[in-house]
């Protein structure tokens, strides 16, 4: 996985016989490539030893594939695993071999991250019609290649399925091409996904197929480190002149292989881009080659690579670790966006879950969350902290009225019995409990003491209340002395008075204030004359004496006590 160790393949090297072949693996150290071990060479002339190669993501497990080998027959081909002990390179098990005659079995091989799942593509197979091709994965198994599962055959013949191949990290999914495939059209090609389930090879989700004769979809694959991302070549594609080339990125999405993105085209005729493509480990960054482009001279070729925001796995990363607090008085009116960044350079949405204005007295939360369109999102805090200081409201002191003669309730006048208020967050509303109005101005205050309430509300909620009281008394004149009905002398007095009637004999009397509340009451079974002490019982103020006869007649008097 550091890319600190390459083999390469020499399939027509000589060294052990014409064509035999060849293999070389590299380390990088110290800033030069240095050969670790020695070459390793093919068995026999025509073997196309090196034909194809793959290392484990460690670099010490190298599989090599020589496809024209004839020892399971005529070109069958075969496949050897190494192991690299101590700068050696050791074979691990036998040979795997080709099932038949010009099988080319090892043209297209893929080793897993650790080396112990290999799957070997034999495109020129018959088993489902000639040149069907078909794929096996094997297992190394105390050092022995141990088929898994069912050999995966080609849908027809002439597909050459299985010259391209790509296994994922854990060994359980393989991405296999077949570039002739005509089930679209001639050799437009295609590729299946399958994964191993209980040791059964299952196609997951649809083929990937390409529309146009001759494209050959497939010629090459390359699959992520989880299975879930694959990159296609369309070696022939004519998109957009012709040949150019083209790699399509795929994503597995909802139980099917769909394009993440528009393809990536080569740039001029007869280029082929996507004659070979690389993804890596999490997809998200893929090398297409074009080995006829022109760039530096006549089909001098060459690779280009992406980053494949195109297959964008990674979130949002915030511009600030940290969020600081917002603290106000009331209320927070409106939010400033926080910003993010996006791996592949594209666009942010930022939302928030606040609702505006933000109230509540104290710590709020804030959830930030950051999307960059791929389905990859970040959320981030943020406290918005509201202080409040209650608003104040001051009502006037107690109030007294005395009415003059006639007058039976007493009209406010103005705002004198209206509060005075100071603002915290803005009011709402002020009311009274007398009307449940904003104002009392000319409203009619009864007789008697009456409790005013004022309550101030806030914009946002709190309320403050303050209370006083209005006594209005009703006007007490002088009662005139009448020889012939009922007086009382002296009045104004302290409290110690005398009734008199010549004509009536008292039965009750009951003494009580302008607001109703009695303090004294008395019987005295048809008296002419009776005296009464309340001087230490009561206040001064006026007072109303009702006076019943044995006959229940009544008269009321008033009286004012100094």
């Amino acid at each position: 996985d550091a890319g600190d160790i390459v083999a390469i393949g020499a399939h027509y090297n000589d060294q052990a016989g014409t064509t035999a072949g060849q293999v070389k693996v590299f380390g990088f150290n110290n800033g030069n490539w240095e050969q670790i071990g020695s070459d390793i060479l093919g068995a026999f002339a025509g073997d196309a030893f090196g034909a194809s190669v793959s290392l484990n993501s460690a670099g010490d497990i190298l599989a090599v594939g020589a496809p024209s080998s004839d020892e399971g027959g005529s070109a069958s081909g075969i496949v050897s695993v190494y192991r690299n002990n101590a700068g050696t390179w050791e074979q691990i098990g036998a040979n795997i071999v080709g099932a038949a005659a010009v099988d080319q079995f090892g043209k297209a091989l893929t080793l897993n991250s650790d080396g112990t799942i290999l799957a070997i593509g034999g495109f020129g197979n018959d088993d489902a019609g000639a040149e069907a091709g078909h794929v096996k994965i094997f297992r190394n198994s105390a050092d022995s290649w141990v088929q898994v599962g069912n050999t995966i055959l080609g849908s027809a013949a002439g597909d050459e399925f299985g010259k391209a191949l790509s296994i994922n990290d854990a060994g359980n999914i393989v991405a296999i091409g077949a570039s002739k495939n005509d089930a679209i059209s001639e050799n437009a090609g295609q590729v299946r996904i399958f994964r191993n389930e209980s040791d059964v090879w299952t196609q997951l989700g649809n083929s990937m197929e390409s529309l146009a004769v001759d494209d050959n979809l497939g010629n090459a694959v390359s699959i992520s480190g989880d299975g879930m991302f694959v990159a296609v070549g369309v070696l022939n594609s004519n998109s957009p002149g012709s040949n150019t080339g083209q790699i399509r990125l795929y994503a597995y999405q909802s139980d099917n292989w769909q394009l993440y993105s528009t393809p990536l085209n080569g740039e001029a005729n007869n280029d082929y881009f996507g004659y070979s493509v690389a993804l890596n480990q999490n997809g998200s960054v893929v090398a297409g080659g074009a080995f006829g482009n022109d760039g530096i001279g006549n089909a001098a070729g060459h690779v280009r690579v992406y980053n494949t925001c195109l297959i964008d796995q990674t979130s949002p990363v915030p511009s600030l670790s940290t969020l600081p607090d917002l603290i106000n008085q009331c209320a927070i009116e409106s939010l400033v966006e926080p910003q993010a960044t996006d791996a592949c350079s594209g666009s942010v949405t930022v939302s928030h879950n606040a609702t505006l204005p933000i109230s509540q007295e104290g710590t709020n939360t804030i959830t930030w969350t950051f999307d960059d369109g791929h389905g990859n999102t970040t959320t981030q805090t943020q406290n918005a902290i509201i202080t409040h200081n209650p608003s104040t409201i001051v009502c006037p002191t107690d109030q007294v009225f005395n009415l003059t003669e006639g007058q039976n309730y007493y009209t406010s006048i103005g705002s004198e019995l209206e509060p005075s208020v100071a603002l915290d967050c803005g009011i709402d509303v002020v009311l009274n409990n007398f009307n449940n109005q904003t104002g009392l101005m000319g409203e009619h205050i009864p007789v008697g003491t009456t409790t005013i309430v004022w309550t101030v509300t806030d914009s946002y909620g709190y309320d403050m209340s303050c209370t006083f009281d209005v006594t209005v008394n009703i006007f007490v004149g002088i009662e005139p002395i009448d020889n012939n009905e009922m007086m009382i002398y002296p009045n104004p007095n302290n409290g110690l008075m005398r009734i008199e009637s010549s004509y009536v004999n008292i039965k009750d009397v009951k003494i009580y204030r302008p607001d109703a509340t009695t303090v004294f009451e008395q019987s005295y079974n048809g008296a002419s004359s009776v005296q009464i002490d309340l001087s230490t019982q009561i206040h001064e103020g006026f007072y109303f004496v009702e006076i019943i006869d044995l006959k229940g007649n009544s008269k009321t008097l008033k009286f004012i006590k100094e």
